[in-house]
């Protein structure tokens, strides 16, 4: 007996009517995957599901709050339970054989989003953004030796081991990604980004 294909599982904190860039990118994921094969997007956006017209891939909306941008402690909360709520959602939704696609929005949904693919025998792709704890170095709101650096580093060895694919944007992630034990360079996609083209 033939197996069926899987499906593409496109997991995103934004996704239309969200306004921004992120959500837009994934809605465009989804729909140009959906001319080849079946797909399910799973959103954190309230009044998503209810946007996904006809001809466009379905959506189930994970419920998310969102504090303001100053609220940083209700935010982190915040983000910590919807991450929780998407990794249940993954288990319900997630089959052997699907292809599941996500980017690092919030930053802790990247871990929970490959356990859940590696315990439900799906493949698990990361669109990088942003590499954590590297940009939170860089913005100055973490020392390289802290113990939450420390920690994100550890979790993200466990993480990159997990993954099949990480898709890369930027040419100077690739060597930070590489000190990953977990990380090697036929697992990285490199998409080169338009200002970069010659």
């Amino acid at each position: 007996m033939m197996q069926k294909p899987g499906k593409v599982v496109v997991v995103s904190q934004h996704y239309p009517p969200d306004p921004s860039t992120t959500a837009a990118i994934m809605a465009a994921i989804s729909e140009h995957a959906a001319r080849e094969t079946e797909v399910l997007g799973l959103s954190g956006t309230a009044g998503s599901a209810a946007s996904a017209s006809a001809g466009k891939p379905p959506v189930v909306e994970v419920r998310n709050w969102m504090p303001g941008k100053g609220a940083l402690v209700r935010r982190a909360l915040a983000e910590l339970i919807f991450t929780v709520r998407m990794f249940g959602a993954l288990l319900a939704k997630l089959h052997r054989g699907d292809v599941a696609v996500t980017v690092p929005a919030p930053f802790m949904l990247p871990y929970a989003f490959a356990a859940a693919a590696r315990l439900k025998r799906a493949k698990s792709v990361l669109i990088m953004h942003d590499l954590y704890p590297d940009v939170l170095v860089m913005a100055g709101l973490l020392t390289p030796q802290s113990l939450p650096a420390r920690a994100m580093r550890g979790l993200n060895a466990l993480m990159f081991r997990a993954l099949d694919a990480v898709v890369i944007i930027g040419r100077d992630t690739e060597k930070l990604l590489l000190r990953y034990r977990g990380m090697t360079r036929d697992k990285i996609r490199f998409i080169p980004n338009w200002a970069t083209l010659t």
